[in-house]
């Protein structure tokens, strides 16, 4: 059974997340797929950007808009993370993201290594968002 696609919207524009078989639009097979939609502008965005968040490979989404990185739960170690009860993030659409902790996580890019602070949530569009 395919997983079912996220996804994450920004104002004026839509972002759907796709990946593994049979998923996204019109029932086509996709993987790592960004589709952006804006009036009548559409665009496929098929590259993806794989990095390492503590020695974990995964797909990465960097975002110049956001001012704080967020990784989905399924990607630090649960005892890594220390429980945060008075953050609060909205998304651009005015969602509320459920904040599970931070942590400080090693992140690499190609050749660059950065020891980063990161919101983990639940439910997040992409595996991971490098805000910057």
């Amino acid at each position: 059974m395919a997983a079912a696609p996220h996804v994450c919207i920004r104002p004026n524009w839509s972002y759907y997340y796709e990946y593994g078989d049979n998923g996204g639009a019109n029932n086509t097979s996709t993987n790592n797929t960004i589709y952006t939609y804006y009036d009548n502008y559409t665009e496929k965005i098929k590259k993806k950007i794989i990095g390492e968040i503590d020695d974990r490979i995964t797909s990465l989404l960097l975002d110049t808009g956001a001012s704080v990185t967020v990784v989905s739960k399924n990607i630090i170690k649960s005892n890594k993370i220390t429980p945060e009860s008075e953050l609060y993030l909205k998304t651009a659409n005015n969602t509320k993201l459920n904040i599970l902790g931070m942590t400080m996580a090693e992140i690499k890019i190609g050749t660059i290594v950065l020891n980063h602070r990161i919101i983990i949530v639940d439910n997040l569009c992409l595996p991971a968002i490098i805000g910057l």
